[in-house]
């Protein structure tokens, strides 16, 4: 009787353990373990590793075997992929996918120094460490096709409002119950610069934003060491989300450095979004040891064709459009980590396109398919579910019709959790041919697949065709005004050898025709130039990366200026027919007659040669000169806003200056801290 029990007990604890659930069934309960067999694939399991003709066993939200060898159950639903190809499912890092959106407070203009949120919570309403994403996520079925559309399975997504944004969460884009999609909450958390819907007044500036960020892990410390007597939900979340990856969304890659910066006083090593400018500053971007997250949004060619119009775009927005498609090849040829994101993109369905375009660019597909899949789930440490095809893991994939790196690949479906979702056809034929029609007399038809194709008669005319797919019928429009008005073709195949289109047209007066065509031959092969041609020639960076620039970084070298007049400003006065020498960044000898080996001479005959000029009260080079939110700004520093590519750098050195105090404004009683700087035009 004992082993009767102990067996029953085994069997409700294994149908519970295989159906996690935790909401009741109304009815009879189904415990669906079905297992699907996709079969005679290409599978690439994870970056470098294909296995040809094999076999992807699923059961159950997960993968439970993948190789050559696999045998399949009997009672398993088998799907042929002969010719297909299967990759892990793409994994964005950066998106607020399923959240509801924050506005902004509306109202008349008032001064608001204290948060007036309701609750025990900070003083200052852009600190929202206590935000849990997942409180609010609600699947998006809208949202999650558009992105599957695009290769992607899985996010993480959090609120992108606020300096501190609270957690985020990985979630699959599966369109079940918030419940079963959820992979890990509390994943990662989130920061950037901008206070986002905050109606407080302070921050007002950038560098009341990072002094904001230094004092609120300040306080937190205080807070944590029981300093405090009353209580603050918003630092203890600040506390617990510190073991967290952190990702620091900023504008561009001088705010990039900056965040590595403040993470640094922090200790805190952030996942830095960039803005896809990185390579601008690749030496600096290295030194940080941060990995990234890099947006695809290239910037689109400008309209030159007025004169006018074109004297208006600068040569850095110029450059950046030639050289940011590469921003990918640099990074990973220098060793940076990183990984992709949608984000910026205005159509999600140029997300593929711009990853091609980047390995155009000299990114290799490893490189491209790593920074989709394994990648990013290593920065949130998700490698266990996520990032490759592997016993155990979600079963979060897609099938494309040939190599998805290789130009004109389609996705024919995305599978995110077991869950099957199809753009198009798994066995879809392929209609890309010369055929021989009847019933029109537009001449050979000829079909590039997706591009459409063209009807082409004896002359050299032709009369292209759009072409589009409905549940295996196809329709075909002629639009050309010289193919005597448009034409309307519906059709499907009949026969696959040859490959046979059967259907009827109608014409512009409404009549119509029955249209047949016949497969006769392949497409003439044209010089496939994407695959032999070198990587496109793209200009070099300058630094700083605008007009004015140097394609390399200024170095201290060794300078003998020879027969200058020299002002010292000191005891000795003006020396005439002077020698000054100069080595590693300093003076090193003044005097007659002086030589050194290998210094770059300088004939100073005739010149007058004195110390650079200091300007002790300045505002050049500052992202911002105030901070006007409170009367008192002491905490801000000045050292934290300096712009280095600012273009006064490059007209003070003109006029003589090379250093200069950068002084807080007067928008306050009280400002912030001063920096002196040297005026070194081209580095950080």
């Amino acid at each position: 009787m004992r082993n009767y029990f102990f067996g029953l007990l085994c069997i409700l604890l294994s149908a519970t353990a295989m159906a996690q659930e935790t909401f009741p069934v109304n009815g009879v309960f189904e415990n669906n373990v079905k297992i699907t067999a996709i079969k005679n694939a290409t599978i690439i399991t994870k970056p470098g590793e294909k296995i040809e003709n094999a076999t992807l066993l699923i059961q159950d939200r997960r993968i439970i075997a993948v190789g050559s060898n696999v045998q399949i159950p009997k009672d398993a639903i088998t799907i042929d992929a002969t010719g297909k190809y299967i990759y892990p499912g793409f994994m964005d890092l950066f998106t607020d996918y399923g959240l509801p959106q924050e506005k902004p407070k509306r109202g008349e203009y008032r001064i608001q120094h204290i948060s007036d949120k309701k609750g025990a919570y900070g003083w200052n309403e852009a600190i929202r460490s206590e935000i849990n994403a997942i409180e609010s996520f609600n699947p998006d079925p809208k949202a999650a096709k558009t992105l599957r559309e695009a290769g992607f399975t899985t996010v993480n997504t959090f609120y992108h409002d606020g300096i501190a944004r609270g957690t985020g969460a990985v979630v699959n884009l599966a369109e079940n119950r918030a419940n079963e999609v959820i992979g890990k909450n509390m994943a990662s958390s989130a920061f950037s610069f901008s206070k986002g819907s905050s109606s407080q007044n302070y921050p007002g500036s950038l560098m009341g934003s990072i002094a904001l960020l230094r004092q609120t892990e300040l306080d937190a410390q205080w807070y944590a060491n029981g300093n405090a007597q009353d209580k603050n939900l918003t630092l203890e979340a600040w506390s617990r989300n510190a073991s967290l990856p952190a990702i620091f969304d900023v504008n561009n890659v001088l705010d990039l450095l900056r965040a590595d910066k403040i993470g640094d006083e922090m200790n805190m090593q952030f996942i830095l979004k960039g803005n896809g400018d990185e390579y601008q500053k690749l030496p600096y971007v290295k030194q940080t040891n941060a990995a990234l997250i890099i947006p695809v949004n290239y910037p689109e060619a400008y309209d030159v064709s007025d004169p006018y119009d074109a004297s208006m775009i600068s040569l850095q927005d110029m450059m950046h459009w030639e050289q940011a498609p590469a921003n990918a090849a640099r990074l990973a040829e220098a060793g940076v980590k990183f990984a992709f994101t949608a984000d910026g993109l205005k159509n999600k369905k140029d997300f593929l396109k711009n990853i091609q375009k980047a390995i155009e660019y000299g990114l290799t597909e490893d490189q491209a398919l790593s920074a989709l899949t394994i990648t990013p789930a290593q920065m949130l440490n998700v490698q266990k579910d996520f990032g490759s095809i592997e016993k155990g893991k979600f079963a979060n994939f897609i099938i494309s019709d040939k190599p998805i790196f290789e130009s004109g690949s389609a996705i024919h479906q995305t599978w995110v959790q077991g869950n099957k979702f199809e753009m198009k056809p798994l066995n879809m034929p392929n209609i890309t041919g010369k055929f021989n029609v009847t019933g029109l007399s537009l001449g050979e038809l000829s079909i590039e697949s997706d591009k459409g194709g063209a009807f082409k008669p004896n002359d050299s005319t032709k009369h292209k065709v759009s072409i589009s797919e409905n549940g295996g019928f196809y329709t075909f429009t002629v639009n050309e005004k010289d193919a005597d008005g448009p034409h309307r073709i519906a059709a499907y195949i009949s026969t696959k050898s040859p490959l046979t289109f059967v259907g009827k047209g109608e014409m512009e007066n409404g009549s119509t025709f029955e249209f047949k065509a016949v497969h006769t031959a392949d497409l003439d092969k044209k010089d496939d130039k994407e695959k032999t041609a070198d990587k496109p020639k793209i200009g070099e960076v300058m630094y700083p990366f605008m007009a004015f620039g140097s394609t390399e970084r200024p170095t201290a070298k060794t300078y003998l200026i020879k027969n200058a007049t020299v002002w010292t400003n000191e005891k000795d006065g003006i020396l005439k027919n002077t020698d000054v020498l100069l080595k590693d960044g300093k003076i090193s000898k003044i005097g007659k007659n002086l030589s050194a080996k290998g210094a770059i001479e300088i004939d100073g005959t005739g010149k007058h040669l004195s110390a650079g000029i200091i300007d002790e009260h300045s505002h050049i080079a500052l992202s911002g000169v105030n901070e006007g939110g409170q009367a008192s700004s002491a905490e801000v520093r000045m050292m934290d806003v300096i712009n280095s590519d600012n273009a006064h750098i490059y007209r003070q050195l003109a006029g003589g200056v090379t250093a200069a105090q950068l002084l807080h404004g007067s928008a306050n009683p009280i400002g912030g801290q001063s920096a002196l700087i040297k005026l070194r035009w081209g580095m950080s």
